[in-house]
């Protein structure tokens, strides 16, 4: 990975403070600024299907 790839969102391109960088590590591989891109991210790839999402939707945690 370069400086840019881990300070900088993959999906919406907000910049990340340095320092969170390893923290969100843990949960969302330092890619992401927060967990609605994360999530989007997965919705994009097909780690969360229609179906899934209908039901996090019905859940009231996804949007």
């Amino acid at each position: 990975m370069n400086a840019v790839h881990d300070t900088t969102c993959v999906v919406c391109g907000t910049g990340l403070d340095p320092a969170e960088v390893e923290d969100r590590g843990l949960w969302l591989g330092g890619e992401f600024c927060s967990d609605a891109c994360s999530y989007a991210d997965a919705r994009a790839t097909g780690w969360v299907t229609d179906t899934e999402h209908e039901a996090n939707v019905a859940e009231g945690w996804a949007r």
